[in-house]
């Protein structure tokens, strides 16, 4: 069934700070894959000097930039094509205020739990992004997350506001989805009252 939304006149890409998300989210990126990049090179040009000379700690530094430095520029790719995934979403789908719940974490990336505030629906979600922004899944203390996207595809999650952006997917297996959603019910997200849109049409 299509996703529906609330009725606005706007994408999420009209909110200036979902802009500002975007190109920071980017920036970030190249970033690592500027440092990645660097590291390998150095690391590289280093490596056979250092092992020639006997410096010891030059050569334990090459190594750790030739071993390092590929894995920070793959994120750093990875991070730039959610980047291209999240500014197409936010420029084709509204912001919608939804309840929500993150599931306690386990192993793999965090998830959460949306309640879809026109139809009900609950909407399980992995978190694509890096362990230092875990944090930015934690709906609470409003117990609100902001949603771009499909369920059945995947969107944007964000705090109240829009500033930063995050990734998700639906959750990968069907029992994982039915485990999450019941957890959430348990925790309440079918007894909240729904939140106030933050693109609502203003009258």
């Amino acid at each position: 069934m299509p996703e529906v939304h609330p009725r606005t006149h706007t994408t999420a890409l009209a909110l200036p700070a979902t802009v500002r998300a975007l190109a920071d989210h980017r920036r970030r990126a190249w970033r690592c894959v500027g440092i990645g990049a660097t590291a390998l090179v150095v690391g590289l040009a280093v490596g056979p000097r250092a092992h020639q000379s006997g410096i010891g700690w030059l050569s334990a530094l090459a190594v750790f930039c030739v071993g390092c430095g590929p894995v920070v520029a793959a994120v750093g790719v990875a991070a730039l094509m959610n980047s291209r995934r999240m500014r197409r979403t936010v420029a084709t789908h509204t912001w919608i205020a939804c309840n929500a719940v993150a599931i306690p974490p386990g192993q793999g990336p965090p998830r959460v739990v949306l309640r879809h505030p026109v139809t009900g629906t609950l909407i399980p979600l992995s978190v694509r992004t890096v362990a230092p922004r875990y944090h930015l899944t934690n709906p609470e203390p409003g117990g609100v997350l902001w949603w771009a996207g499909d369920s059945r595809t995947g969107g944007v999650i964000a705090p109240p506001g829009g500033e930063h952006l995050l990734w998700v997917r639906p959750t990968q297996t069907e029992r994982a989805r039915r485990r999450d959603a019941e957890a959430a019910v348990r925790r309440g997200l079918l007894d909240r009252p729904t939140p106030p849109q933050p693109q609502a049409p203003r009258t």
